[in-house]
C-alpha cells in the first residue's frame, strides 16, 4: 500500500504543478506562479521517499502535461482540467479548488494506510500545504466573476 501510495502521489503532486504552471501561462495571478513552486517541493519529496526504498520513479519524463503510459487516468485528468481552466479564471481558480480538494482526500487516504512514520509525516505536511493552497483558491474565487476568455 505505501508504494503504491508514493506513485500516486508523486503522479498526483506533478498533476497539480503541470495544472498550475499551463494556467499561470494564461493568467496573471500570484497563487499560479506561487503554488506551482511548492507543488515541486512535494514532488521532489515524495521523490526522495521513492528513493530511499528503492522504488522506480513512475515519471518517465518531467515535461509539463505530459504523463506515464502505464497511468491513463492522470493524462486524463490533465486534459480536463486544462480544458476546464482555460474557460476562463473563474474556471482556472474551479480547476485549483478541485485539484486540492481531491489532493486532500487522498493525502488523508494515504494517511490511514500507512504505517511509516515518515511516510505518514511527509503525506501531513503535504495535506497542511493543500489546505493552504485550497484556502488562497477559495479567497480568489470570491469576488471573482465567471467570464469567459475574448478569443485573441
Amino acid at each position: 500500500n505505501e508504494k503504491d501510495g508514493l506513485i500516486y502521489m508523486r503522479l498526483e503532486e506533478k498533476l497539480a504543478r503541470d495544472v498550475y504552471l499551463t494556467l499561470g501561462k494564461t493568467y496573471n495571478q500570484k497563487m499560479f506562479v506561487n503554488i506551482p513552486e511548492s507543488e515541486q517541493r512535494h514532488m521532489d519529496a515524495v521523490k526522495a521517499k521513492l528513493d530511499k526504498f528503492n522504488i522506480p520513479d513512475p515519471l518517465l519524463t518531467d515535461e509539463v502535461g505530459v504523463f506515464p503510459d502505464a497511468y491513463p487516468e492522470f493524462q486524463i485528468l490533465y486534459d480536463g482540467l486544462m480544458t476546464q481552466g482555460s474557460i476562463s479564471l473563474y474556471e482556472g481558480l474551479l480547476v485549483g479548488v478541485a485539484i486540492e480538494e481531491m489532493d486532500i482526500a487522498d493525502l488523508e487516504e494515504q494517511i490511514e494506510l500507512a504505517a511509516n512514520p515518515g511516510i505518514i509525516k511527509m503525506y501531513t505536511y503535504l495535506k497542511d500545504a493543500s489546505i493552504s493552497h485550497l484556502a488562497a483558491f477559495n479567497k480568489n474565487l470570491i469576488g471573482c466573476v465567471s467570464i469567459s476568455k475574448v478569443p485573441e
